[in-house]
């Protein structure tokens, strides 16, 4: 009778266990428009590189511990890069070529926000922030070189180069909550040295991902 008892009382803790985790958690997906900054630094100078227009998309998880507070992890698929345009002299043909690289970068995204809710009526004003922590898949870079008529295109994988499949930025963002839906709007900022592994590598030598983000993302 006792352990029947226990048991019942085991099952109402059990019960009320999950629901209150079910109440905290909300899960959904997400989509965003990414524009990425990179900046390299060779030879004690640091130069910008052109800017190229990514995406992510993936899936969330938000835990709300308290109210007006959430973390918030999940995965995304993202794919940004950038582009390089310039001219170097070219010994093959005595002259000067034009040079254009496009790289594209795919990864796998691990976010870990801390986000911070302002009610405004039935909706909320959030502020998120936390690492963004990468997981490199795979990259496509294609150089062409123009020399005249004559013109020259090369692929590589530059994760097969000496580009760390680790990368990490910090993000910061804000934005509207609805009912479910969020909108963010934000900035991450670049914290790691993607080439900080590359061995062929002088010791002033870095590249760092930046750039701007903005979400669209549905938790139920």
């Amino acid at each position: 009778m006792k352990t029947s008892r226990l048991l019942v009382i085991a099952t109402i803790i059990l019960s009320i266990s999950v629901s209150a985790m079910a109440e905290e958690w909300h899960f959904g997906p997400t989509l965003g428009y990414e524009n990425t900054n990179f900046k390299m630094k060779t030879n004690n100078e640091e130069a910008g590189l052109n800017n190229l227009s990514g995406f992510n998309i993936g899936f969330l998880a938000a835990c709300d511990p308290v109210e007006y507070f959430s973390i918030q992890t999940g995965v995304c698929f993202v794919m940004n890069g950038y582009r390089i345009k310039g001219s170097t002299f070219l010994d093959k043909y005595k002259t000067y070529a034009s040079v254009e690289e496009k790289t594209n970068l795919f990864y796998l995204n691990f976010p870990v926000y801390l986000i911070g809710k302002i009610p405004v009526g039935s909706a909320y004003l959030d502020i998120e922030c936390g690492p963004n922590l990468y997981a490199g898949l795979d990259s496509h870079s294609k150089i062409t070189i123009n020399a005249g008529s004559e013109t020259h295109s090369e692929s590589e994988n530059l994760f097969d180069e000496g580009l760390d499949r680790f990368n990490c930025t910090i993000h910061l963002a804000g934005g509207f909550e609805y009912s479910g839906f969020r909108i963010m709007a934000g900035y991450n900022f670049g914290v790691y040295n993607m080439w900080q592994n590359n061995k062929n590598r002088t010791s002033d030598e870095s590249l760092k991902m930046s750039g701007f983000v903005i979400n669209l993302s549905y938790l139920f």
